[in-house]
C-alpha cells in the first residue's frame, strides 16, 4: 500500500499548525473560505456610492495634496509644478490610445474572437489580418489605415456582436438567405412598423426582386441617419414606389428641404422696379415632341428590308423621289458644288516595263529560294 513519506506529513502538520487549520481536508477547506478578505465597516461606511462620487472624491483628496508644503523646499506642491512644467516636451500630436491591441484574423463567417467573444466585420475582410484594440467600453478593429468596425465589448464568455450592415453587401447577392440570416433576424426585431409593411408590399409589387431590392434600401443606414429612413418610406409608401433609387430620393429630399418661398415686392424697391415690367415666357415642352419626328438614318435603314442583291447584306436607305430632288437641290447650291463637278485630275502614267526580276513584291537581287 502507497503511504505519504512521513517528511511530508510532518510539513504539512507545521504549515496547518502555523494557519491554526486542524482536522480534516473539508474542515480545512471550509475554514479557508470563511476567511475571505472583507473591508472594515468604517472604510466601508465612507467608500462613494458611485463612480462620480469617487471621481469628486478623488479630486479633492488631489487639491489638498497640491496645497501642502513641499518636503526640503520652500514653496506648495502646486508651484513647484507650475515651474517644472515650463521645461517639459510638448504632448504627442494623436493621443495614446489606451487599449489592448492584438492582431487577429477574421473567420470565413467575416468574425473575430477577441476574449472568447466575437465580432463581425464586412464580409469583404473575410480571411485577412486584422488589429483589434480592445478599450474598457469599445472594441476597435482596423485594417491598418482605417477603423472597419466598432462594438461594445463584452465581458462575459461564447457573447457574439453582429452588425447587419457588416452583411448587407453579401445577402445582395444572395438574396434567399435573407429572411434566415441571423443578423438580419436580430435586427428586424428593432425595425419601425413600416419596414415590415414596405417589405410585404414590395413583395406583392415585385416578387422577384422584393428581397435584393429591400436589401438596398437597408443599405441607406450606411450612408444617412436611421431617423430619417422610416420617414422615406411612408412617403415612398404612400407614392407606390417600388424601387431603392426611389427611396434613396425620398432620403435626400428629407435632409435637403428647400427654404421657403418669400415673395420680393419689385416696385416697392426703386433699383429693381424695372424688373417688375419684364415678362419671361413660360417654357413650351411639347417642343421636345420634335425629337419623336427624327429618325437617324441607321434607324431608317434597320426598319427598311434587306435587299437579295446587296452583297454582305447591306442594303441602301430607299428615299422618296420628293427627298431625292429636294438632296439634289440643296448639293447643286453648296459652294463646292463647282468643285464637285469639275473634271477629275488624270490619273499618273503607269511606267512601262518589265517587272523587276524575282516577280512583284520582291528586290531584284533577294534570291527565289
Amino acid at each position: 500500500m502507497w503511504r505519504t513519506p512521513r517528511r511530508k506529513q510532518l510539513r504539512r502538520r507545521g504549515r496547518d499548525r502555523r494557519v491554526g487549520v486542524t482536522g480534516s481536508a473539508t474542515h480545512r477547506s471550509t475554514v479557508r473560505a470563511s476567511k475571505v478578505m472583507t473591508l472594515p465597516s468604517s472604510v466601508a461606511s465612507t467608500a462613494p456610492p458611485t463612480l462620480t462620487a469617487h471621481n469628486v472624491a478623488t479630486a479633492m483628496a488631489n487639491h489638498k495634496r497640491l496645497a501642502r508644503p513641499a518636503s526640503g523646499r520652500g514653496d506648495t506642491i502646486r508651484a513647484l509644478g507650475q515651474e517644472e512644467r515650463a521645461h517639459l516636451f510638448p504632448l504627442q500630436r494623436h493621443g495614446y490610445p489606451c487599449c489592448r491591441t492584438r492582431a487577429t484574423r477574421a473567420t470565413r463567417q467575416s468574425l473575430v474572437t477577441f476574449e472568447r467573444n466575437r465580432y463581425s466585420v464586412p464580409t469583404r475582410y473575410e480571411g485577412q489580418r486584422l488589429l483589434l484594440r480592445a478599450f474598457p467600453w469599445e472594441i476597435e478593429i482596423t485594417d491598418g489605415q482605417t477603423v472597419v468596425a466598432r462594438h461594445p465589448r463584452l465581458y462575459g464568455r461564447d457573447g457574439e456582436q453582429l452588425d447587419p450592415l457588416h452583411y448587407l453587401a453579401l445577402l445582395e447577392h444572395k438574396a434567399g438567405a435573407f429572411d434566415l440570416a441571423r443578423p438580419i433576424q436580430q435586427w428586424a426585431t428593432q425595425w419601425p412598423p413600416i419596414y415590415r409593411t414596405y417589405l410585404a408590399a414590395l413583395q406583392l409589387a415585385r416578387p422577384q426582386e422584393a428581397r435584393r431590392e429591400f436589401v438596398r434600401i437597408l443599405q441607406l443606414h450606411a450612408r444617412y441617419t436611421p431617423a430619417v429612413l422610416p420617414a422615406a418610406l411612408e412617403r415612398a409608401y404612400g407614392l407606390c414606389c417600388w424601387s431603392a433609387d426611389g427611396v434613396a430620393q425620398l432620403v435626400y429630399q428629407e435632409l435637403d428641404a428647400p427654404p421657403p418661398a418669400t415673395l420680393v415686392d419689385l416696385e416697392a424697391l426703386p433699383t429693381l422696379t424695372h424688373l417688375a415690367q419684364l415678362q419671361i415666357p413660360l417654357p413650351d415642352p411639347h417642343c421636345f415632341d420634335r425629337l419623336f419626328a427624327y429618325e437617324s438614318p441607321m434607324a431608317a435603314a434597320a426598319a427598311t428590308p434587306a435587299d437579295e442583291n446587296s452583297p454582305g447584306g447591306y442594303f441602301p436607305i430607299r428615299r422618296s423621289v420628293h427627298d431625292r430632288d429636294t438632296h439634289a437641290q440643296s448639293r447643286s447650291d453648296s459652294p463646292d458644288a463647282a468643285l464637285r463637278g469639275a473634271p477629275a485630275p488624270p490619273a499618273p502614267a503607269r511606267r512601262a516595263g518589265p517587272l523587276p526580276q524575282g516577280g512583284p513584291g520582291r528586290h531584284p537581287a533577294q534570291p527565289l529560294i
